[in-house]
């Protein structure tokens, strides 16, 4: 029967005619198209080098194109771990370290989708591709995978060669995205350590964007919002108000960047000295589209100058101020 399936999914036939006392033959049937040209010998590395090391979890019902599937990818270089049902995907995807996944819509005991959004809900599973087997025209299903996190979609009955094709630009997706990731959590390490935060101000979207360290920066005040800039102004130092609120007028009417050193109030009341600057982004026709800055808890610095100028003007065993 496996032997039969295949046949028929490749476009051909299989068969056997059997007499009893002069034995079996057993026919095979296929048509395929007459190659010309020399035979290409290296595709299949070529092919293989993307693919090669990566590791996929097939979670499909269906033995056969489970098989094959695995047969194809470990051809290609994969290592390839194998579920036969919805529950078992589960289990294996939090215990693995799979690079993509490739799974049937429609399962025991827990289907495609609900497995899909079981492995988002994991910190690792949020950014892992999946790719999702479901029938030619079911559009229903489609929408169903997308909505239940699938990266993309491949239908049956299944093309090997399109097939290949979709695991090699999911794996390579993911490798983007985690390059990504990887490249901002270096970034918010950097600005933990250097007590710097970063901001955009969207001036179309009057939308206002920040990194987490900004957000301790600045403690309790809520960053989010169109009056962002009007209630973040209420807590500089009032005497520093007015030299904040002028520097941010010329770089949103003008483009002219600023540097600027304040006190901040924080939620709690204590007081941080910052450094801020900030510049202009413009359109392709000039106009001014967004503010972009750094903002920068230099509390420490500040209060060790001012250490330093006490030492320099006061006497170190009275305290009292040098004549």
């Amino acid at each position: 029967m496996i032997i039969r399936e295949l046949a028929q999914r490749m476009g051909g036939e299989v068969g056997f005619e059997s007499e009893e006392g002069r034995g079996s033959t057993f026919w095979f049937r296929q048509r395929a198209a007459r190659h010309a040209g020399p035979l290409a010998g290296e595709q299949a590395p070529v092919l293989a080098g993307s693919l090669a090391g990566a590791r996929v979890l097939i979670a499909e019902d269906n033995a056969v194109n489970r098989e094959i599937a695995a047969a194809i990818l470990e051809g290609l270089g994969c290592g390839v771990e194998l579920a036969e049902d919805g529950a078992q995907a589960v289990v294996a995807a939090r215990a693995g370290a799979h690079d993509a996944i490739l799974m049937d819509c429609q399962m025991p005991l827990m289907d495609g989708y609900d497995v899909c959004r079981a492995i988002r809900r994991s910190p690792r599973g949020q950014s892992l591709p999946i790719m999702m087997l479901t029938g030619l025209n079911d559009t229903e299903s489609i929408e169903r995978a997308y909505a239940a996190g699938a990266t993309d979609f491949v239908t049956k009955p299944i093309n090997w060669l399109l097939l290949t094709q979709r695991v090699r630009y999911g794996l390579r997706a993911g490798r983007a995205q985690a390059a990504v990731r990887h490249g901002r959590e270096s970034l918010e390490r950097a600005q933990r350590l250097a007590r710097v935060g970063s901001w955009e101000w969207s001036l179309p979207q009057a939308r206002f964007s920040f990194s987490d360290q900004l957000q301790r920066i600045c403690d309790d005040i809520e960053l989010t919002g169109s009056s962002t800039p009007e209630r973040f102004l209420e807590r500089v130092r009032r005497s520093d108000r007015a030299v904040v609120e002028a520097a941010r007028q010329r770089l949103m009417r003008e483009g002219t960047p600023y540097q600027a050193t304040y006190g901040l109030r924080r939620g709690d009341g204590s007081l941080v000295e910052v450094f801020e600057e900030a510049i202009a982004i413009r359109d392709a026709a000039g106009r001014i589209v967004k503010l972009e800055g750094i903002t920068q808890d230099i509390s420490e610095l500040v209060q060790a100058q001012r250490r330093i100028e006490h030492l320099a003007l006061h006497d170190q065993l009275t305290g009292l101020a040098n004549r």
